[in-house]
């Protein structure tokens, strides 16, 4: 029940690494840690995962301008009214400002836990089979090992690319639908608007190599990717991040 067997292939996991300094005499020892996440043997500490963020939370926040109908208050950012957008491009911006600001919390709190884990829980142990530990004297928790990234878990990056795909393509592109038509039937989980769900539904998939859906997934992940790596992790890395 865990995903098992899991494949990877070295033509795409070592240029990766390289593309964030690991040079290719340690990308090519790659490991998995846990169920998927990236280690390097015995070199590092790249954080099994560091947190976990949805692509398809993200844009529900700013369909609601940074309001979770959910947990009913305010958990992202205003991003603006989203019946007040005039073009798919200002869906886009809002959406990127609202995945970083995302991205902001979930690396603060991170680099939180990683400062309280190297404090109050180290590893002496773990520590002396990992290199870089002896020769700094510092736990692998706390900076020791020659490698400190680390990885957000993604998901959502279907659900968001289809849901963008739809308000392109029946709001912006077509506008068949209006925003305030597609907000009311998000609002009325669809009812009373049974054909606009079919359609939806019926609606371009990303993964089905249509170039409309999947130029809008790569845009999402691009960005995404993208202002991760921008991120230091306390443990003197970088941030990545991947699917799960």
């Amino acid at each position: 029940g865990i995903g098992m067997p899991a494949l990877y292939n070295d033509e795409v996991v070592c240029p990766a690494l390289e593309d964030i300094g690991i040079p290719p005499v340690d990308s090519h020892n790659y490991c998995l840690n846990g169920c998927n996440q990236i280690d390097i043997f015995g070199k590092s500490h790249m954080g099994l995962e560091d947190g976990d963020i949805s692509l398809a939370k993200c844009l529900e926040l700013t369909l609601h301008n940074g309001y979770c109908p959910k947990q009913q208050k305010a958990l992202g950012k205003s991003t603006g009214d989203p019946t007040k957008f005039g073009s798919y491009e200002d869906l886009w911006n809002a959406y990127r400002e609202q995945l970083e600001y995302v991205v902001d919390l979930a690396v603060q709190g991170a680099n939180q836990a990683q400062e309280l884990y190297a404090i109050h829980a180290p590893n002496p142990w773990r520590s002396n089979l990992i290199q870089g530990c002896i020769e700094t004297g510092r736990d692998y928790k706390a900076r020791g090992p020659v490698y400190g990234h680390g990885q957000f878990l993604t998901e959502g990056l279907a659900d968001a690319v289809n849901s963008l795909a739809v308000l392109k393509h029946f709001v912006f592109d077509t506008g068949k639908y209006t925003m305030e038509q597609v907000m009311d039937a998000l609002n009325h989980d669809y009812q009373g608007y049974e054909q606009m769900q079919q359609e939806f539904l019926q609606f371009e998939k990303f993964g089905n190599d249509n170039e409309y859906v999947d130029q809008i997934a790569a845009d999402v992940q691009k960005h995404y990717f993208g202002y991760l790596l921008t991120k230091e992790t306390w443990r003197g890395g970088i941030y990545g991040g991947g699917y799960s």
